[in-house]
């Protein structure tokens, strides 16, 4: 219970560094900020304790990277930001300006169900992208990172 609860203050302490210093060297403050608490398990804890604050913490780090850094959830989210949860062709090309990179995840996104098969010219999302593209879209507020 304390490891979690030691988590949870590191998450919430970062959530303030990234909104105060940016995303800039992200992984590097982020260590930075974890190693009190690493040192304060060292001392008072076992080495399990320190290999599974890790092991959040890496988790942690590889879902806030993705979550920043995925074509697809940069997609999710454009698209979920319209009124309607549609966006027109020419509209992502200008976004996103990668065509055959585009193409390719489009289709990949519409086989596994996260675009609706419609007109050639728009994208709309089904029910779980438009749900997944406003977690997506709420998180970079919480963690204060802009899209560019």
């Amino acid at each position: 219970m304390k490891l979690i609860a030691l988590f949870f203050g590191f998450v919430f302490l970062h959530i303030l560094f990234l909104k105060v210093f940016g995303k800039a060297k992200l992984i590097l403050r982020s260590f930075f900020l974890l190693s009190p608490f690493l040192v304060y398990l060292a001392v008072s804890a076992s080495l399990v304790d320190i290999w599974v604050l890790l092991s959040f913490w890496i988790m942690y780090m590889v879902s806030l990277i993705c979550s920043t850094n995925s074509l697809t959830l940069r997609i999710m989210h454009e698209i979920s930001k319209t009124p309607e949860g549609e966006l027109s062709e020419q509209e992502l090309e200008r976004k996103f300006p990668q065509r055959e990179s585009l193409e390719a995840r489009l289709k990949l996104m519409q086989k596994s169900g996260w675009l609706l098969p419609g007109k050639p010219d728009e994208m709309i999302l089904s029910s779980k992208g438009l749900l997944l593209g406003t977690f997506v879209s709420r998180m970079r507020k919480v963690f204060a990172f802009k899209i560019d």
